[in-house]
């Protein structure tokens, strides 16, 4: 181990952010938050190359990401994951009181 990584402070950050926030909020709320950005992406994971077909019929987008196929499954699992972090978003509040 070479020491504490860019990506080490990154981890530590989210860790710390997620402390402050549990205790100003509550844990169980925080806990469901975090839960709900796991779920949001294994949706995303599980569901973005069905949606990679609909990407590239968007108007405007849909010229730019038909010829890369990285850039319209990103584009996928982008739309996918907002999606479903917004839905878990709506319920965690009804969970969590």
């Amino acid at each position: 181990m070479d020491g504490f990584t860019i990506l080490d402070a990154a981890v530590a950050g989210i860790i710390l952010v997620s402390a402050v926030l549990a205790f100003s909020r509550g844990f169980v709320r925080e806990v469901l938050s975090i839960a709900g950005w796991i779920l949001a992406a294994i949706v995303a994971f599980v569901f973005a190359p069905q949606a990679e077909p609909l990407m590239k019929e968007i108007p405007v987008a849909g010229e730019f990401l038909a010829d890369s196929c990285e850039l319209s499954i990103l584009a996928a699992f982008t739309a996918v994951f907002a999606i479903a972090l917004i839905v878990v978003s709506i319920f965690t509040p009804l969970f969590s009181s």
